[in-house]
């Protein structure tokens, strides 16, 4: 997370918001050039001048008349702020000349005081942190945004989606008669498990659910296997068994889907009863 001035805008006008990228320092960026090339235009090339004047402030036009009729999508708080910043910046700081052998005192002076702003936003990012602690195993998974990876596309809901499939695929082979085919209830479990191997480590109650997810799918993968291998005798030890991972697999759900709509609705999403898991 930044601790600058757009993110700080941002914060305070949008504080449910979630924001992320740098186009509020870019925007920054543009109030100093933009502020510049008006304050010392005595004492830069006209043709630099002109340039910024001629592209950088329609940009700036058009950027902010986007942001404010593209509600939601653009965070313009961000954007003014970092803008404001930018000018006010250009404004205070001076400008060092050509010809000056040393940058002025005053500059000299708030060149420190970023520098220790920028170190102090360290530290208080790293006091604060209260994440997930940092794994090597996590450098070889593909995580994504950690939460949402962990909740959605690789994570615990297609585990758990796919493991649905299989567990109705495994059903309908034990109903029909003869040796079941169990191709299909096999790929579905081994998409679970690359899903749930896919998910990122957390700690607390999140790993303790992607853990359980992972020992369902394991425990539901040896059945199958145990049944391909032993063949339609194996029908009754298996149907019984099947009962017992349905029943697991009830209580993960019963525990889970809670914990999901509190956790989604503590970081802003509303869910509606049954809008966060496929039935």
């Amino acid at each position: 997370m930044k601790t600058d001035a757009p993110s700080a805008s941002s914060f305070f006008f949008s504080p449910k918001a979630v924001s992320a990228g740098a186009s509020g320092a870019i925007f920054g960026l543009f109030g100093v050039m933009a502020t510049f090339a008006f304050r010392h235009r005595g004492e830069i090339p006209a043709l630099l001048g002109n340039e910024i004047r001629r592209k950088v402030i329609p940009i700036i036009g058009l950027n902010l008349l986007f942001g404010f009729t593209a509600r939601g999508v653009v965070d313009n708080s961000a954007h003014l702020g970092g803008l404001i910043a930018g000018v006010l910046l250009a404004l205070i700081i001076p400008f060092q000349r050509p010809n000056e052998l040393k940058p002025p005192l005053l500059l000299r002076g708030l060149q420190v005081l970023c520098l220790l702003a920028v170190f102090a936003s360290f530290v208080a990012a790293f006091t604060s942190y209260s994440g997930p602690r940092p794994r090597f195993a996590n450098l070889t998974r593909r995580v994504g945004t950690t939460e949402v990876a962990y909740l959605f596309f690789t994570g615990m809901k297609g585990a758990d989606d796919s493991f649905l499939d299989s567990m109705k695929a495994l059903d309908k082979a034990l109903d029909a008669n003869g040796s079941p085919n169990l191709d299909d209830p096999l790929a579905s479990t081994d998409a679970g498990l690359r899903h749930a191997t896919e998910t990122p480590l957390l700690d607390g109650q999140p790993g303790v659910f992607r853990h359980q997810i992972l020992e369902l799918l394991n425990r539901h993968k040896e059945l199958i296997e145990r049944l391909k291998e032993r063949g339609a005798s194996y029908k009754p030890t298996a149907n019984k068994e099947f009962a017992e991972i349905i029943e697991a697999h009830n209580r993960f759900r019963a525990e889970f889907d809670p914990w999901l709509r509190e956790y989604m609705k503590d970081n802003g999403y509303e869910l509606k009863p049954g809008a966060d898991r496929d039935e």
